[in-house]
């Protein structure tokens, strides 16, 4: 199958969850012997043909309006590339107006497969003032709707996705498949070697408490700040370590609050770090977590799979979406989002109760083995197969 890749808003390679989500998709379409081409947005001196992926770049320099500028130049691109060479599928990794794969697929007759990751209208709403305003927010609900309307076969990354988008955006849920994210299983093992941050941050023999990705307002970092005193009172040893940035929201705003409720000195914001060093991250923490605020987006956490698949117990939030992925008390514990007690209570627990450590940590090895990208890109190449069929 020779397919056409449509991520302008996406930069590849990059460590970023976005970008890691199509990576795993090339990477295994590659190997199952599939022709792949995507328009994206690359760093400058990487190659235009990789690992069997052939690149077609996109505006890529950081400036304002700049989705505006790839939107346009990738439909332009796209346009040229399609008239002199023929695709069996457009693979539409769509945003917030700029579904630029439907656009062209429906311009030139090649079957199209919308990827839907959250809830768009909604993710925006939490990045920016402009954005959370209810004139914006009309014309981007109005916009999805519409995007609904002409497309025929998507896919969401989660059952919760898929009932909010069909609510919300006026789509015939039979009409979107699901296609969970996943993990590499290959790179995050809980034998992964060990980078060191113990030795170099002056851990060792403390309890280290683990969050990775972005620093951003949907992940609920501030409850996981004002949980943090009440985990000292029971746990004097532990240490928070988060692994991520966010320029907009990100490690200064969190720094003043561990500031301001005096944890500062155990708070250790590593940055962000390259995809194989997360495993190698996760394997020197004693709890990971995924305090989600009280508002589901559909996630497919990536994060969930990598604490899993590197043997490391989880504390996550209680959402619809989680629950898709963990059984509280058996691979991980859920607690009422944004309940910065019960969260504190969670954690504790995870660190003074070793047998209940161990039990979620193998639990959670035996339940993300449903969860490689190997397997979710067999769930896609179905998906496309569904676009090629006319009668589907």
């Amino acid at each position: 199958m020779k397919i056409l890749m449509a991520a302008p808003a996406i930069m590849i390679p990059e460590s970023i969850a976005q970008s890691v989500h199509q990576q795993q998709f090339a990477k295994n379409l590659v190997e199952m012997g599939h022709e792949l081409h995507i328009v994206c947005r690359r760093p400058p001196g990487r190659e235009d043909v990789e690992e069997g992926v052939t690149y077609h770049r996109v505006m890529s320099e950081d400036f304002p309006l700049k989705r505006i500028v790839f939107t346009l130049d990738a439909v332009r691109r796209m346009r040229r590339l399609l008239d002199r060479e023929n695709f069996d599928v457009i693979h539409d990794r769509g945003y917030l107006f700029g579904a630029v794969g439907t656009k062209v697929g429906l311009e030139k007759r090649v079957p199209t497969v919308l990827q839907i990751d959250d809830d768009w209208v909604e993710t925006e709403a939490m990045a920016s003032r402009i954005t959370s305003t209810p004139i914006y927010k009309m014309s981007a609900m109005s916009w999805c709707k519409s995007l609904m309307k002409k497309s025929r076969v998507m896919f969401a990354v989660s059952e919760t996705l898929r009932d909010l988008v069909s609510e919300r955006w006026d789509a015939e849920p039979e009409r979107i498949s699901i296609v969970p994210n996943g993990v590499e299983l290959e790179v995050f093992r809980p034998d992964a070697e060990p980078l060191g941050i113990r030795k170099e941050l002056g851990l060792e023999g403390k309890k280290v408490i683990c969050f990775v990705g972005a620093l951003g307002p949907w992940h609920g970092l501030e409850n996981l700040i004002r949980c943090f005193p009440y985990v000292l009172e029971d746990v004097p040893d532990a240490e928070l370590v988060l692994v991520g940035s966010m320029k907009e929201f990100g490690t200064s705003h969190l720094a003043e609050m561990a500031k301001e409720y005096g944890v500062s000195e155990r708070l250790h914001l590593l940055g962000r770090k390259l995809p194989h060093e997360v495993p190698r991250v996760l394997v020197e923490s004693d709890v990971a977590l995924a305090p989600y605020p009280a508002r589901d987006f559909g996630f497919s956490p990536l994060k969930l799979f990598e604490y899993m698949a590197c043997g490391v117990p989880i504390v996550c939030s209680d959402l619809p979406s989680t629950r898709e992925i963990i059984d509280h008390d058996r691979n991980g514990l859920l607690v009422p989002p944004e309940d910065s007690d019960s969260l504190a209570e969670a954690i504790v627990r995870v660190l003074v109760d070793k047998p209940l450590g161990k039990r979620l940590s193998v639990e959670g090895l035996r339940r993300v083995t449903s969860f490689s990208w190997k397997e979710s890109t067999k769930k896609l190449v179905n998906v496309y197969q569904k676009a090629l069929d006319p009668t589907a």
